[in-house]
């Protein structure tokens, strides 16, 4: 299965990953240029001011187009995320100059009879961050309300184009070494503000990062 327009979960596809012996220093990939032609948000019906896409996330009205989301006519969906409309096709990429608040929903770990372990079930103290820094979220936290963490740490689409943003996953608090990190985010589009986007990781035996974009 495939993270996209889908639904975010838990128990999912297997991902490679191997066991590091002792914490090492996992590196970025180098950034590449950025399209300055998306700097612009695409403005919808009923969104408000062309810098407030996100004002109609949220809306109990949902004109056309729309991708999904339980106010979205055209495809009445249920968000995992709490959003209620996906205005657009779903395929826009994220535009420069918006932020977006990135929530930890599961460190998924391969199962040994296929799938993903489920980390509200394990129990260990996971803890996502933005790469380097000790700007975290708690997989406890996340599994305390409903799949998605209370923390968040601000992203932008320019840092998106760029494949600016890894995540390292530490265990036991936000200070403890880095033993697994996701690819850099990347290729990201707006549908997946429904249910999720997850990176597959590399790393201590984890598989895959899920997290939810939300306004800030």
């Amino acid at each position: 299965m495939a993270l996209g327009f889908g639904m975010l979960f838990v128990v999912g596809t297997t991902y490679g990953g191997h066991l590091l012996m002792a914490p090492a220093v996992l590196r970025a990939e180098p950034v590449p240029s950025i399209d300055s032609t998306r700097a612009a948000p695409p403005s919808y019906p009923g969104s408000g001011p062309a810098n407030d896409w996100s004002a109609i996330l949220m809306s109990p009205t949902c004109p056309p187009p729309c991708a999904r989301g339980p106010a979205c006519a055209a495809s009445p969906t249920t968000c995992s995320s709490g959003l209620a409309c996906i205005p657009g096709t779903g395929h826009e990429p994220f535009a420069l100059n918006e932020t977006w608040m990135l929530h930890v929903s599961a460190v998924q770990e391969p199962a040994p009879s296929g799938g993903a372990l489920d980390p509200c079930k394990t129990g260990r103290d996971f803890w996502v961050c933005r790469g380097g820094t000790a700007d975290c979220m708690s997989q406890r936290d996340a599994c305390a309300h409903g799949a998605k963490s209370t923390a968040g740490i601000p992203i932008t689409g320019a840092e998106i184009a760029a494949r600016a943003i890894v995540l390292d996953v530490r265990e036991g608090g936000p200070t403890a070494p880095t033993f697994a990190r996701t690819l850099p985010i990347q290729d990201l589009v707006r549908g997946g503000l429904c249910n999720g986007f997850g990176r597959a990781a590399t790393g201590g035996g984890i598989g895959r990062v899920t997290y939810f974009l939300l306004p800030p």
